[in-house]
């Protein structure tokens, strides 16, 4: 019945955008946003989830703004890499991108905005209690949503024509998986304490045990401007490089689905949550090897080349 539901509504809301269709003029604004924070700390037993203000995170703000022929504002996209996970509270909110949205949407009647998550594999919000993370409260939620308004705010001041044109490709690739289990083993899990543990093995035993898991990866052209589309979790390191390539390029994770975090060679040699643990909770059968950044690194710039154009 829920499937039916969502489908329903995803008929809709096709329909309505249809409907809604109106030449606009398209422009974009780029700053930076002070309210994230890298999240892996080398100790004496590894890495452990911390905040490290040794390493500079990416906090790049870009903000799309689309403008009807009379002026009027149809629309924003927000896209900035940080977890919208600020609160852990037993409360129904959107969380920081929702108000921001709200904000953003109120001030400009008639106008909708989107929020984009870069790549934040390696960072979260700066929401810290001496040197751990903490959950902010509903109201510091809020807080921080104005913060980010603000940043916004202050981004499209400065916002520059978007030339036309707009094309997309797709790849897909293979990435490896390294597994140290047998069938045998995972069969043994289906009998864990754990939920979690039991989940993951009939997931993955549903999968025959793959020794692999495929990376979709979306290639957006806007105005000649690169944007990344990864259905995976993906370390701010990959979208850094890729602005190192083209200048402005972004990139966005979540997108068509989720095979887990995506990290650098540097970061699954460490080990941690986001190369190892993390493994459980997106049904890999084991881990990505260290030669999986040359692998993403190859399939971005054969998708940015156009070659195949869909």
């Amino acid at each position: 019945e829920y499937a039916e539901f969502l489908m329903e509504q995803i008929t809709k809301a096709l329909y309505q955008a249809q409907k809604d269709q109106e030449k606009v003029c398209i422009t974009r604004a780029e700053s930076s946003c002070k309210l994230n924070v890298f999240r892996r700390v080398m100790t004496e037993n590894g890495i452990r989830m911390m905040p490290n203000y040794e390493v500079e995170p990416d906090r790049t703000l870009t903000v799309f703004s689309f403008y009807r022929e009379d002026g009027g504002l149809k629309g924003r996209m927000v896209h900035y890499p940080c977890h919208a996970n600020l609160s852990k509270d037993n409360e129904l909110h959107p969380d920081y991108p929702g108000y921001v949205l709200e904000q953003m949407d109120q001030e400009d009647p008639g106008s909708i905005s989107l929020f984009l998550q870069g790549c934040t594999a390696d960072m979260r919000p700066n929401c810290v209690l001496g040197n751990q993370f903490r959950s902010a409260t509903a109201d510091e939620v809020r807080i921080f949503a104005e913060l980010l308004c603000s940043d916004v705010k202050a981004a499209v001041r400065n916002e520059i024509p978007v030339a036309e044109g707009m094309k997309i490709t797709r790849r897909s690739v293979k990435l490896s998986v390294k597994q140290e289990l047998s069938r045998q083993d995972v069969e043994n899990r289906l009998v864990d304490d754990r939920e979690e543990i039991r989940q993951w093995a009939e997931k993955v035993l549903d999968k025959d045990l793959r020794d692999y898991e495929v990376l979709e990866l979306s290639v957006l052209s806007l105005g000649g401007q690169l944007w990344y589309f990864f259905n995976a979790e993906v370390s701010m390191y990959y979208a850094i490089a890729a602005r190192e390539w083209a200048a402005g390029t972004i990139c966005t994770g979540y997108t068509n689905g989720m095979i887990g975090y995506l990290s650098t060679e540097n970061q699954i040699h460490e080990g941690g949550y986001e190369p190892c643990d993390s493994a459980i909770y997106f049904a890999v059968a084991g881990t990505y090897g260290e030669a999986v950044e040359q692998e993403i690194h190859a399939v971005m710039k054969e998708a940015g080349t156009w070659k195949k154009d869909v």
